[in-house]
């Protein structure tokens, strides 16, 4: 993890956010996650209502950019380590939705390993498959609400 998230720090592709736990510092890392952006291509196979409801205006589109949700895991080494999946995501969304705020955008994408048990978790939160390509990649479409 850290080497990665160095360099993509320094060359400004990701931000990696580290969560700790206020009153046991001394733990360590808890988790972390890094968001980044990709513009996917989409397959050919996906419904043009999907695609619409991805792109938010076409249903011919072919390309849609998102916010990635890249690195994101556990500190199994942390004895009874309280955080998982909806705690990670309590500390993204927020996160995501002032960059929403700031520069638009509306897809959250994530890939994972074909792994049943791990893309029935991130279904679970929400995400939606959508399609296969070196890693499965799920999305959810996401919208603030301004008061």
């Amino acid at each position: 993890m850290h080497k990665k998230a160095i360099l993509f720090e320094r060359t400004h592709n990701a931000k990696t956010y580290l969560i700790f736990n206020e009153e046991e510092m001394e733990a360590g890392i808890y988790g972390y996650f890094s968001l980044s952006f990709k513009e996917i291509i989409l397959s050919s196979e996906i419904s043009k209502t999907k695609i619409k409801t991805l792109d938010g205006f076409s249903k011919k589109a072919e390309r849609i950019r998102t916010y990635l949700i890249g690195q994101l895991a556990k500190n199994s080494n942390i004895h009874n380590n309280p955080l998982n999946l909806e705690k990670i995501l309590e500390s993204i969304f927020p996160i995501l939705e002032k960059a929403q705020a700031l520069v638009g955008g509306r897809v959250i994408l994530l890939e994972c390993e074909d792994i049943p048990a791990l893309i029935e978790a991130y279904q679970k939160a929400k995400f939606e498959y959508l399609q296969k390509q070196k890693l499965v990649q799920m999305y959810m479409v996401f919208d603030v609400k301004e008061d």
